[in-house]
């Protein structure tokens, strides 16, 4: 049961909130299932369900293992059994990250963009800037139809008039990036299903919990923060509901909380100095490059296995950075060289008929 004096210490409105609605949500379940990373959101959460537990709440704390991960990690694991007198069950992956490498492909860029292209590659798709409809008669029998029309950027636009995630499109040039060097290597995000997503699904159901927690936090977004539109979804039959404790965080909040409750991080972020943790060497970090660095640095064993698993990855990522930096050169010499040009206009007062 939640401490009222917690609450009135508090001066953080969206932290307060926070704990009002994990209490109220923790009242109404019993069998929980608690999904702990060792990142630092996953740290928040679990404090803040250790201080509104009640004694009915059947606490099932896990770990997902996917088969590659820091030793940083798995120690900040013991930390926090240690610190808050729990068990955290490791879960081991229905396939690791480098058997889904293996059969499947290597992530590339984004999750979603990803899960477009694994299906195009199977049809033999040739990445060429054709229209839908022609594309569609070629590829007729494949089963392609969302993936073209992702290709084809025909999914509109947002509500803010911004083009619509679904589309190619959201990523600037990676259309006219694939036309001109399509990729040599399979791509998929399979990992992340067999590593993470399968395992906690099919625990939950051996289980039969009725609530699962996870840290995830909408202001990071990704596919997982656009996939809610809330903090909490009633699952509507017989699987768990479930619930984010930090949904509606921002930065901020999470730095008072880390500083109010003296929140300790594993190494990764504490020495290592990683802002964000995920699966070891994933592509679809936003500093990989830094990461990368970082982790030869403090675990090259496991820097050793990133290459030999993402490397193609890696590799094709550099050359889309390059490609589009190369692209928006050029594009913004044009824009120079018209400006000077019309500034020459004017000064000579502009072009005689």
């Amino acid at each position: 049961m939640i401490d009222k004096d917690l609450i009135y210490s508090i001066d953080n409105e969206q932290v307060a909130k926070s704990f009002l609605r994990a209490n109220a949500i923790l009242d109404t379940h019993k069998r929980i299932q608690v999904a702990i990373s060792g990142g630092a959101d996953s740290d928040c959460m679990l404090d803040i369900i250790e201080k509104v537990k009640t004694e009915k709440n059947e606490l099932h704390y896990v770990f997902f293992n996917t088969g590659v991960e820091y030793q940083a990690t798995l120690k900040h694991l013991d930390y926090l059994e240690t610190k808050y007198k729990i068990k955290i069950d490791r879960i081991k992956a229905e396939k690791p990250i480098p058997q889904c490498i293996h059969e499947y492909g290597i992530p590339f860029l984004s999750k979603y963009v990803s899960g477009m292209i694994e299906p195009l590659q199977k049809a033999g798709f040739k990445f060429e800037d054709k229209p839908y409809e022609e594309l569609l008669e070629e590829y007729k029998g494949k089963n392609l139809n969302s993936y073209l029309k992702w290709w084809c950027n025909l999914y509109g636009t947002d509500d803010k008039f911004y083009t619509c995630m679904n589309n190619i499109a959201y990523y600037p040039m990676l259309k006219e990036f694939l036309v001109s060097s399509p990729p040599q290597f399979r791509i998929s995000a399979k990992c992340c299903t067999y590593a993470k997503k399968h395992p906690a699904k099919r625990l939950a159901k051996e289980t039969q919990c009725d609530l699962v927690c996870t840290g995830i936090r909408k202001s990071e977004g990704g596919v997982r923060a656009m996939a809610y539109k809330s903090c909490f979804v009633d699952s509507n039959d017989n699987s768990a509901d479930k619930y984010m404790p930090l949904f509606w965080w921002h930065d901020n909040d999470k730095k008072y909380y880390e500083e109010k409750f003296d929140i300790k991080h594993s190494d990764c972020y504490e020495k290592y100095g990683f802002t964000r943790t995920g699966c070891v060497g994933c592509p679809f970090a936003y500093d990989i490059e830094d990461n990368l660095e970082r982790t030869k640095m403090f675990e090259p064993k496991l820097y050793k296995a990133c290459i030999n698993m993402f490397n193609a990855s890696y590799e094709y990522k550099r050359e889309f950075k390059k490609f589009r930096a190369d692209k928006k050169r050029t594009m913004y010499g044009q824009m120079d060289f018209m400006d000077d040009l019309q500034n020459g206009l004017d000064e000579q007062g502009g072009i005689d008929d």
